[in-house]
């Protein structure tokens, strides 16, 4: 198995496509309106017993929550309600671990499974091999979930097989494996599952940079610094040209970068943090059909946490003080939809994402705030 990711996919399916062949995604599904939104305490302030949102489902009705019991997290399951019955789901132990290294955690729309993991980074064929674990509402246990095998493995010594990545909907699972064949000589084995079945989806030749990438909430669409694949065809696009359009029509550099795509594969959002000289953070969304760069936004901006398949971005603004939750559209100004105090007493350690969930279609967003003296809540903010 030698294709590159520009070339053809080895899949259950196979499938050969051109670099440069053009995206055809779906029609995107209207996504009802949300006129009013509606702030729900899911529990009260605490300086120590507080929980940090891990996922939401689909829907956004489930959501898994963790809290730090002798400093390691361990994560419960509930409906995203008031007052709700938490389901206990196991401890994911922190050993050799640094402490801003988060879960990779998700839910099935209806809240039948929960999948929950660390992300590996085997260095050496000894090296111990990531552990996925599964909780099934069926049975009320958890159990761990099988490691793919590489349909055509490259010769040479086979390295640990690890965890990569969760699609936020809870049905796609990915992994990586390398392969070590010579001195300096390398090769990086992509393997997607199906989160129910186990079954292998695909198998790729993966370069390294692939180790950088985002997956898109379905898990259909792959985005590298260069181009965005199609998992279930194998088609690459390359985002050569619309970073071109961005020193085009903004005259400026400064690295931007693609952070995600859309489910679809129609949108792709790329983002600079700076320019360098102390400028300001942009958010820019390329649309691959209309071939149309729109910014966004631009300020003092952290990453997007999620795009959808209608071209709305979930992300935040940070300030000095506070922590601002915003969706972005074309041809709209910003709608804040959500604020909360961030204190210098913030607890970073849990990571920059861990303050805000979305469900795919941005209708409920959990964030944990800091209140002065009182300690930390968990809200829900949720469409009418």
């Amino acid at each position: 198995m030698r294709a590159s990711l520009s070339g053809a996919l080895v899949a259950v399916l196979l499938v050969g496509a051109a670099a440069c062949a053009p995206m055809v995604p779906p029609t995107p599904v209207p996504i009802p309106a949300c006129p009013v939104r509606q702030s729900l305490t899911l529990e009260p302030p605490d300086l120590v017993n507080f929980s940090l949102p891990r996922a939401v489902s689909a829907t956004g009705d489930w959501m898994v929550t963790s809290r730090s019991i002798a400093s390691e997290p361990v994560l419960s399951l509930r409906a995203t309600q008031q007052g709700s019955a938490s389901q206990l789901l196991g401890t994911l132990h922190r050993v050799g671990r640094p402490s801003t290294d988060g879960p990779l955690v998700s839910i099935a729309q209806d809240g039948s499974q929960v999948l929950f993991g660390y992300r590996g980074n085997a260095a050496v064929d000894t090296d111990t091999q990531a552990d996925l674990y599964r909780w099934s509402a069926d049975t009320h246990s958890t159990t761990t979930v099988p490691l793919p095998v590489v349909a055509t493995p490259p010769v040479g010594v086979a390295y640990p097989v690890n965890l990569y990545r969760l699609s936020a909907d809870g049905q796609r699972i990915f992994w990586t494996q390398s392969f070590y064949e010579a001195p300096f000589t390398f090769q990086h084995v992509m393997t997607v599952t199906d989160a129910v079945t186990d079954a292998v989806i695909a198998q790729f030749n993966a370069p390294s940079v692939l180790f950088e990438s985002f997956v898109s909430s379905g898990g259909h669409q792959i985005t590298t610094p260069t181009e965005v694949i199609n998992v279930d065809t194998g088609v690459a696009t390359s985002l050569a040209y619309a970073k071109a359009q961005i020193l085009i029509q903004l005259g400026v550099g400064g690295n931007f970068a693609s952070q995600d795509t859309s489910d679809n594969g129609k949108f792709t959002v790329f983002a600079r943090q700076s320019d360098g000289s102390g400028g300001p953070a942009i958010y820019l969304l390329w649309n691959h059909l209309a071939q149309t760069l729109s910014e966004i936004d631009r300020g003092a901006l952290n990453l997007p946490t999620a795009v959808t398949d209608d071209g709305r971005v979930l992300y935040t603004r940070v300030t000095a003080t506070s922590r601002q939750i915003l969706v972005g559209q074309i041809d709209e100004t910003p709608q804040v939809i959500a604020s909360g105090t961030l204190l210098p007493t913030w607890p970073e350690k849990y990571g920059p994402y861990t303050w805000t969930k979305s469900s795919v279609d941005l209708r409920t967003v959990l964030y944990s705030q800091e209140l002065p003296l009182l300690g930390y809540r968990l809200t829900a903010q949720r469409c009418a």
